[in-house]
């Protein structure tokens, strides 16, 4: 008999439904607090590391997600030890999604840009970034198979970088 959607929602997702919250809480409270600290507070903190173009509030930012996932995972697992991959990277992706919407709509307020193009794209794209996060963290928690994580990272860096040479405008 196949199970419909309020009783895989009641299985997996209601018990840690306020988990979700939670860290989608903490995700907005540290990314305003990173967006505040590099775009409009007294402290003149330097944008890139020196010397590379590597942007210091992007690495800030995915060490921030990395580590409310790798939090939230780690809680989700001991509520629910059964919890499969699926089921624990959609729980990322949709802690991500909900503080996205959030600071999105924050960020529409403080710029002078298409405000709706704007929200539209840094949502989607942070979605579908955060869902690579969340299976990577989420296959690291369930399997502790670290060989084949190093794998699928590498394998997720080429096509980022496949990716940025065949339409360039995306790195802009």
């Amino acid at each position: 008999m196949k199970a419909n959607v309020y009783q895989l929602y009641s299985l997996y997702m209601k018990p840690v439904t306020s988990i979700i919250l939670k860290h989608a809480a903490m995700l907005i409270l540290t990314n305003v607090l990173l967006f505040w600290l590099w775009f409009y507070s007294p402290f003149r903190l330097p944008r890139l590391i020196s010397g590379t173009p590597i942007n210091i509030h992007g690495i800030a930012l995915v060490s921030i997600f990395v580590w409310v996932l790798i939090r939230q995972g780690k809680q989700i697992i001991k509520m629910q030890p059964a919890v499969n991959l699926v089921w624990l990277t959609a729980s990322g992706t949709l802690t991500c999604f909900i503080a996205e919407i959030i600071i999105q709509l924050i960020r529409a307020f403080t710029s002078d840009t298409d405000k709706l193009l704007s929200f539209l794209l840094g949502v989607i794209s942070m979605t579908i970034f955060c869902a690579f996060i969340s299976f990577f963290v989420a296959y690291q928690l369930k399997t502790k198979n670290t060989r084949r994580l190093v794998v699928f990272i590498i394998g997720f860096m080429v096509l980022c970088k496949l990716l940025l040479q065949l339409f360039p405008s995306m790195g802009e």
